[in-house]
């Protein structure tokens, strides 16, 4: 196995997703942004809506969750509110 592979092995962009937390409103609905960059324009999986949730009843208020490319342009965006 060559060097470079093995770096890749160990490289947590190519196994898990960068989210940070982007926002948090704390002086109005106390809603959570997150923020994922997206790594060799790989979007999050399908798996994301669940994950937000499970994220939302930990956190007990809304939560968002925005993908953006390295420029930081938003590509996709997820809530947990829903829209009206």
């Amino acid at each position: 196995m060559c060097a470079e592979a093995l770096s890749r092995q160990h490289d947590l962009n190519q196994r898990e997703p960068n989210i940070q937390v982007w926002n948090v409103d704390v002086r109005g609905d106390r809603a959570l942004t997150l923020r994922h960059t997206r790594h060799n324009d790989r979007p999050l999986t399908e798996e994301v809506q669940e994950v937000i949730k499970h994220v939302a009843r930990l956190w007990g208020f809304r939560v968002l969750l925005e993908s953006v490319d390295k420029h930081g342009k938003v590509l996709q965006h997820w809530d947990t509110m829903p829209h009206a």
